[in-house]
């Protein structure tokens, strides 16, 4: 584990209408520090976007843009 106080919380949410689970992982040993990844699964693919740790309000609104096309 990268940190040995690490907490990881799941939730299931809703993205564009597609069913997803969204990951938060903090520690307490570094209060700022917040990994937040959005996971969708479609078919035999899956699907992560994450914040990189880096703490965005931007994230939010980017993977709420996330949605599949046809081609």
């Amino acid at each position: 584990k990268q940190f040995s106080d690490r907490q990881e919380k799941k939730e299931n949410i809703i993205v564009n209408g597609i069913s997803a689970v969204k990951v938060t992982v903090t520690t307490s040993s570094i209060p700022s520090w917040l990994y937040e990844a959005v996971i969708i699964e479609r078919g035999d693919y899956i699907y992560l976007m994450s914040n990189g740790a880096i703490v965005s309000d931007f994230f939010e609104i980017f993977y709420n843009s996330f949605s599949f096309s046809r081609i």
